[in-house]
C-alpha cells in the first residue's frame, strides 16, 4: 500500500504569498495615498504588519501545518540591544516612512521596480560592511532585477509621472 504524499512545506507557499502580498503592497499603498498622510499610512501599514506576525506566530502554535515554523529563538544578550534598536530605527521606522513619502512624488509602478534596488542594496551591505559570502545563485538571482530598473529609468527620462493625483 503506498504512503500517502506529504504536504508541501508550509515555507515555499508563504514565501509565494509573501511575494504576492509585497508586490501588491505598493500600489495599493498609492491608492490610499490619496486620503492619508505619508507618515500616517507608514505607520498603519507597520502596525498591521505587527499583527499579522502575532497572528502567524499564534498560528504555528495551533495549526498542525505551521507548527515546523514555530522555533525556538535565541534569547537576547544586553549587546544585542544596540543592533536592535538601530534596526527598528532604519527598517521599522525611517525605512517606511521614507517609502510613502518617496511613493507620494513618484508613480507606483516606478516605485514597484525601484523596490527591486533594496535587495541589490541589502546584498551588497552584506557584502561590503558584515564580509558575507558572495554565492553565484545569489548574484545570478538578482541579475534579472537590472534590466527591469534601466527600463524604469528610461522611461522617466523620456515621459516623466504626473503628479497631478498625489
Amino acid at each position: 500500500m503506498p504512503k500517502p504524499a506529504s504536504p508541501p512545506p508550509p515555507g515555499i507557499a508563504l514565501a509565494l504569498l509573501s511575494a504576492l502580498l509585497f508586490g501588491a503592497s505598493t500600489p495599493l499603498a498609492k491608492l490610499l495615498l490619496g486620503s492619508t498622510s505619508p507618515l500616517m499610512l507608514a505607520g498603519l501599514l507597520y502596525l498591521g504588519s505587527g499583527f499579522g506576525l502575532l497572528a502567524l506566530r499564534t498560528g504555528t502554535r495551533h495549526i498542525t501545518w505551521l507548527r515546523p515554523l514555530h522555533t525556538q529563538e535565541a534569547p537576547l544578550r544586553r549587546a544585542d540591544f544596540g543592533w536592535l534598536a538601530l534596526a527598528v530605527m532604519t527598517g521599522g521606522m525611517a525605512g517606511p516612512a521614507l517609502l510613502m513619502l518617496g511613493l507620494a512624488h513618484t508613480d507606483a509602478a516606478s516605485a514597484s521596480l525601484l523596490l527591486n534596488l533594496e535587495g541589490l542594496a541589502t546584498m551588497v551591505i552584506a557584502w561590503s560592511v558584515f564580509h558575507e559570502t558572495p554565492t553565484g545563485g545569489l548574484c545570478w538571482g538578482r541579475l534579472p532585477f537590472l534590466p527591469g530598473l534601466v527600463c524604469c529609468r528610461g522611461q522617466e527620462q523620456v515621459s516623466p509621472p504626473a503628479r497631478a493625483h498625489c
